[in-house]
């Protein structure tokens, strides 16, 4: 597999042709130094889940208690 991307990307140099692919956090500086000149971050959804679960991590730390429901009549 890293023999075929070697040769995509070299070929993608040679015409002068952006190469781009997926890539989470940790594999972006690898991708920039091989030579990707795009990355495919995630999802809308992957944000929104991240942030959502940073937020009730912040409230857990400040420490608020899960409450059960009360009923509103």
């Amino acid at each position: 597999m890293q023999a075929a991307v070697k040769r995509v990307m070299a070929a993608a140099a040679k015409h002068n042709i952006p190469v781009g692919g997926p890539g989470g956090a940790a594999a972006v500086k690898p991708m920039i130094d091989a030579g990707f000149r795009f990355i495919q971050g995630p999802a809308s959804s992957g944000f929104l889940q991240s942030a959502a679960r940073d937020f009730f991590s912040a409230i857990k730390t400040a420490g608020v208690q899960k409450k059960e429901p009360a009923a509103v009549y």
